[in-house]
């Protein structure tokens, strides 16, 4: 039987390309990006910043947080713009030569998208709507499309109240919306990190894909504003990375667990246990994206401010016990900060991908394979997009 081959998808964000890199290429030490996928149909400053894979049906939908803006308008304010959302053929991804591998581009229901999700019927796509319109704050919503015809089918409403800040972040007016960042689903609940109001929601599956006014039937107040968020392989834990406050700019230093149990069944007793990641002393690591390994014994997280990628071993967390966290310290081929912020695991669990790099001159990113059992850097892929954000691993025969 032939080995599945991997391949590593990671958003641009700033060079609006998805790149395609061949797995074991790179852990061979051979080139290894097969292609640049363009976000955008129009040439626009698209800021992909995350994706969706819908294998069924042969696509990957990516997240561009610009949409269709103009890079002037991007590099002034790369808040509050209308998103659109890239539909991209994977066989074309892998294979350029068979064509391009652009499909459409679709309006994303609203402004600043940042994450989707396929439900686990593949029926639908859920987006979450992180921004206003001008605006950093004023996101609130979850915009529903069916994943076959791409037609958009609801809004959901997150709680929210009156008006969004028109300042950027961060500002002590933030807080009133929620401005969901990271999307989560588990069974028929849908979990959303929202950045805004340093919480989470909880909101049923099946109301929200009905776009119903209750369907949030929960809020977990977090230590800081999350951005990533992840369900163990069991369904039994949830856990957020705590980014900042967009009320006062610090930065965070956490991750947080919470059993589903008790959210489940929406009881105010479902509070998170947070503990620290990437630093010991309270300065800002600002976790970015966890992911459980498979056996859910293990939290990966990725520390931007740090420039680590953290290992937490869940029972010693649970159980309050010092040592709960490894660290691996991250280093960029050209010297810049390493900067990492995307995270994904391997469908064997013995690979992690790491995305990172600051924002500078095109294709200035990295991706870093990370052995799970050693804890230590494979290979490094430099020339990953600029800034990228967030990364993906899907195996094909």
């Amino acid at each position: 039987m032939t080995k599945p081959r991997r391949y590593a998808f990671v958003a641009g964000r700033w060079d609006s390309t998805l790149t395609v890199i061949d797995i074991e290429a790179a852990l061979a030490g051979n080139p290894s990006i097969v292609n640049r996928v363009p976000t955008s149909l129009t040439g626009a400053c698209s800021l992909p910043v995350s994706m969706a894979f819908d294998d069924a049906r042969g696509r990957v939908f990516v997240v561009n947080h610009g949409g269709r803006a103009t890079r002037e308008a991007v590099s002034i304010m790369p808040h509050g713009h209308r998103g659109t959302i890239a539909v991209i053929d994977l066989e074309r991804a892998r294979n350029p030569a068979q064509g391009e591998a652009l499909i459409d581009e679709i309006d994303a229901g609203g402004h600043g998208p940042v994450a989707a999700a396929l439900t686990p019927d593949g029926k639908h796509l859920l987006v979450t709507l992180a921004e206003g319109e001008g605006t950093e704050d004023g996101g609130y919503q979850i915009a529903v499309f069916d994943a076959e015809t791409l037609e958009l089918k609801a809004r959901t409403a997150l709680a929210h109240a009156g008006a969004p800040s028109s300042k950027p972040s961060p500002d002590a007016s933030f807080g009133a919306f929620p401005d969901p960042n990271g999307i989560a689903i588990s069974g028929d609940y849908v979990f959303t990190a929202n950045g805004g109001s340093s919480d989470i929601s909880v909101l049923l599956l099946s109301s929200v894909v009905e776009g119903r006014v209750d369907a949030e039937i929960n809020r977990i107040k977090l230590p800081s504003g999350p951005f990533g968020i992840c369900v163990d392989p069991s369904g039994r834990l949830l856990a957020t990375a705590d980014r900042e406050d967009a009320k006062t700019g610090r930065l965070g230093d956490t991750v947080s667990i919470v059993d589903l149990a008790a959210v489940k069944s929406a009881s105010k007793a479902a509070e998170p246990i947070s503990i620290h990641a990437g630093t010991d002393n309270g300065g800002g690591a600002r976790p970015f994206v966890p992911v459980f390994s498979n056996d859910g014994r293990t939290l990966y997280i990725t520390c931007q401010a740090a420039n680590t990628l953290s290992a937490v071993d869940i029972a010693a967390a649970l159980a309050i016990e010092p040592g709960a966290e490894r660290r691996l310290s991250l280093t960029h081929p050209a010297g810049r900060a390493a900067s990492p912020r995307g995270l994904a695991m391997s469908g064997d669990g013995s690979l992690l991908a790491v995305s990172g790099g600051t924002k500078g001159v095109p294709e200035s990113g990295v991706v870093w394979f990370v052995s799970t059992e050693k804890f230590a850097v494979r290979a490094a892929v430099a020339g990953v997009g600029n800034e990228p954000y967030l990364v993906a691993i899907e195996e094909f025969s």
